[in-house]
């Protein structure tokens, strides 16, 4: 993201990840206050050490984080570099493994992982499109106001 043409797409995974803090951890998982699988089932082996339980299952935080941000990588390369958009794909790939493992250590319900991963292919979508109109206000306002030259008055 250090080349300016890829900065909107930073703008735009930052975006999906403060909606996911907010609408996820923040909105619905005090509000539903879903148990993780490995309290409601105690005696299923699991495959590794279960973190603590302090917070809710439900939506997955991981799913839901990872499907809004590439999801926004897929849509910013596809807008921008056309060509690069394999790269969205391969981030979106990686979230399916990202999900599939909270199933797997059981840690979360699929039904958690699934509704993560509509979620965060909304969200990234909708901060896509944010950070689409941010980037486009923020270098669309240098040619609405002219300065003098030399200081900072305005002219008229």
């Amino acid at each position: 993201m250090l080349q300016k043409k890829y900065r909107v797409i930073g703008l735009g995974m930052f975006i999906s990840l403060v909606l996911v803090f907010i609408i996820g951890d923040q909105g619905l998982k005090p509000h539903v206050a879903r148990l993780r699988p490995f309290v409601d089932f105690p005696n299923v082996p699991l495959v590794a050490e279960p973190p603590k339980a302090t917070s809710y299952s439900f939506p997955s935080g991981h799913s839901f984080g990872s499907f809004a941000a590439s999801m926004a990588l897929y849509l910013g390369l596809s807008n921008i570099c056309p060509n690069k958009r394999f790269w969205g794909i391969i981030a979106l790939l990686g979230s399916c493994v990202v999900a599939f493992s909270r199933v797997y250590l059981f840690v979360h319900y699929p039904s958690d992982v699934l509704t993560g991963l509509v979620l965060g292919i909304i969200v990234g979508y909708i901060a896509w499109l944010i950070a689409k109109a941010l980037w486009s206000w923020w270098t669309g306002r240098k040619n609405e106001v002219e300065y003098e030259p030399y200081t900072f008055k305005r002219k008229n």
